[in-house]
């Protein structure tokens, strides 16, 4: 078969050099103003004034996109987070604002606190996190419902890409934590949860543990970077048992504790580590 046969390829209309570079110089213009969008004139319209100098981390979520900007003032640090409609979100709801911000705690010592973390509402006003928590908890389920308050049994059925405590919550802050041996064990919790667990934790003289610190002092996935991969499965296990006897404000917040545990106790089972990241 000579170089000119065309048997096996399809006839049409050939793009000339010219009209491909025209294409990717096209895509490229599109993807400058979509940076200078994100980077200059979204930001103009957060309800606080957002530093130049902010860290800018955009997300394609499955079904809407979040840009999120951070910065550190004195010692608070802030997030300003931006999304478009959110599945299931009020017809008339389209794209929103949320700004956080958060004091660090401090774990031992004679300046000991708990972390500070306030969600602005209005004017130079901001309401702990725990009550904007209860009122998006109240949004989603119209007031309370039941939820299932054991794992007896692990069946890894129940961690594979498992949405039980992210489910409509779409476009409030998302923990992602995964089995590193098999990505596809994973499970999505929406961070109000971790408000209720280690919001309100004891001191003692040698410090905080595990996702305690973590939460807390904004170490681990609550840095910046917001990733994390925990090794001494054995601590963070710990840590969450120190919680099993507490009292939450919510039924669900037990069932979400439940199947942390569960989780960990599958990955020291299985002498994996876990990931975990916040999206």
């Amino acid at each position: 078969m000579g170089c000119g046969s065309s048997s096996g390829l399809t006839s049409g209309k050939q793009v000339t050099f010219e009209q491909e570079m025209l294409g990717i110089q096209a895509s490229n213009n599109e993807a400058k103003i979509m940076e200078d969008y994100i980077k200059n004139i979204l930001p103009s319209t957060s309800p606080l004034v957002i530093p130049s100098s902010a860290k800018i981390t955009i997300q394609d979520k499955d079904s809407y996109i979040q840009v999120k900007y951070q910065w550190t003032r004195i010692e608070y640090k802030y997030l300003s987070r931006w999304h478009t409609r959110t599945p299931n979100a009020p017809i008339d709801e389209g794209d929103s604002w949320c700004v956080e911000r958060q004091l660090p705690g401090i774990g031992a010592g004679p300046n000991a606190r708990p972390a500070k973390r306030e969600v602005l509402v209005g004017e130079n006003e901001w309401v702990p996190k725990e009550k904007w928590d209860a009122a998006i908890r109240d949004k989603k389920n119209g007031k309370l419902i039941e939820e299932k308050k054991k794992m007896l049994t692990i069946d890894i059925g129940m961690f594979k890409n498992n949405y039980d405590f992210y489910n409509g919550y779409e476009g409030e802050c998302e923990v992602v934590l995964s089995i590193k041996s098999n990505q596809k064990l994973m499970l999505h919790i929406w961070e109000g949860y971790f408000e209720d667990i280690f919001g309100k934790p004891v001191f003692n003289e040698n410090g905080w543990n595990g996702f305690t610190r973590d939460y807390q002092e904004g170490m681990g996935v609550f840095s910046e970077d917001g990733k994390n991969i925990i090794v001494n499965i054995k601590e963070y296990l710990a840590d969450l048992k120190h919680y099993e006897d507490e009292f939450f404000s919510y039924e669900a917040t037990r069932a979400c504790l439940n199947l942390l545990i569960v989780f960990f106790e599958y990955a020291q089972e299985i002498n994996s580590s876990i990931e975990l990241h916040i999206i």
